[in-house]
Formats: C-alpha cells, structure tokens, sequence
C-alpha cells in the first residue's frame, strides 16, 4: 500500500470580509468544524477550496484552513478541547502579525497560532502551504518544522519581517517578481524558489 501525500492549505482572508460573513465570533458548543468549513468554502469567497479541489483530483490528501477566521478556529478548538480566549474576537490577528511591535503581543494572547500548530499536528502533513506568510511568524514556522517535511509559502507582498531565512531555510518559496526570488537566493541558507 503506498503513501497518500497529505498538504495542508494555510490561507487567510481578509478580516473584513470574515467579519460581513460572520466569521469573525466564537463558535457556539453545537456548531461543528467540518459544517462551518464546508460552508464557508461554499461562499467561493477568493481561492476557496480550489487548491484542495484540485489536488485532491491528482491524489493528495488535500485540506484547508483558514487560520485567522474566529468561528473556523474556535469551532476545531472546542472539538478538541483547545481553551480560547474571548477577547481574540477584538483582536485582528492579520494586523497584529504585520506589524512588528505589536507581533509579540499575539504571543501573549490565547493564540490562533495554537490552534493552527495543533492542527497541524494533528493532520500530520507532509507539506504545509502557506498562502499568507503574514500569519505566521517565524518562531511559529519552526515549530511547525517539526510536523511537516515541507513548509512552502505564497507572498505577493513585502516579506514580512524577520521572516527572512527563517521561512525559506530548506523550504520553498514561490515569490511573483524576479527581485523578491533574487533577494531570497542570496540567503545564506539552502532555498528554492518557483516562479508561478
């Protein structure tokens, strides 16, 4: 019997457009993961589930998640037994990871980086693809290093920063502009980078 590869699709939206379509709030005890996924792929809102879609019709184990979505996250949280604070539904997490002096205050909240490791563990995959290199901070990539053979990001933006070869050591980048994949090709560490 041979090995299904299994990817876990990493991708953010805006927080606006969760907030409209109410996914910005704590789930409720009766409302499951799977459900409010399912639906909320429904909304077709940016990729959706295209990348898992169609992955999956090439025989991956494809899944998605939505880290920075309050409802998506609390709802897995509650299934397995993940205690989150209340007050993240005030706090933008998109915001607080792009801006550096702020950065370190996300660690110190309940954090929906807790929930995305734990996800991660769980699935167990062999590549973890990042849509949003935003979200997560480099102290979290390492960490997820360890239950993945493969983290691979998507950035049509500035790196974050400290992201440098903390995001790309060993791992796959897949830059838009030839001056970002130059820039990260100049890294002291092993990278590979992919124009799409």
């Amino acid at each position: 019997m041979s090995h299904q590869s299994k990817i876990l699709i990493i991708d953010t939206c805006y927080p606006a457009f969760l907030r409209s379509a109410g996914y910005m709030r704590q789930a409720l005890d009766h409302e499951e993961f799977e459900l409010l996924r399912e639906s909320f792929m429904a909304l077709r809102f940016g990729t959706s589930d295209a990348y898992s879609h169609n992955l999956r019709s090439l025989g991956w184990d494809a899944q998605e998640i939505i880290p920075n979505s309050l409802l998506l996250q609390s709802a897995w949280a509650q299934e397995h037994d993940i205690a989150l604070s209340s007050r993240l539904a005030r706090v933008s997490h998109a915001a607080v990871s792009r801006v550096p002096g702020l950065r370190s205050i996300s660690r110190l909240l309940p954090s929906l980086h807790r929930v995305l490791e734990a996800q991660v563990m769980a699935y167990s995959p062999d590549v973890v693809y990042f849509q949003d290199l935003n979200f997560a901070p480099p102290q979290l990539i390492q960490r997820l290093r360890k239950h993945a053979r493969l983290i691979a990001g998507q950035i049509a933006s500035p790196l974050p920063p400290d992201h440098g070869t903390a995001v790309v050591r060993r791992h796959l980048q897949f830059p838009p502009e030839p001056s970002r994949a130059d820039r990260l090709t100049r890294c002291p560490s092993r990278v590979s980078c992919h124009r799409v």
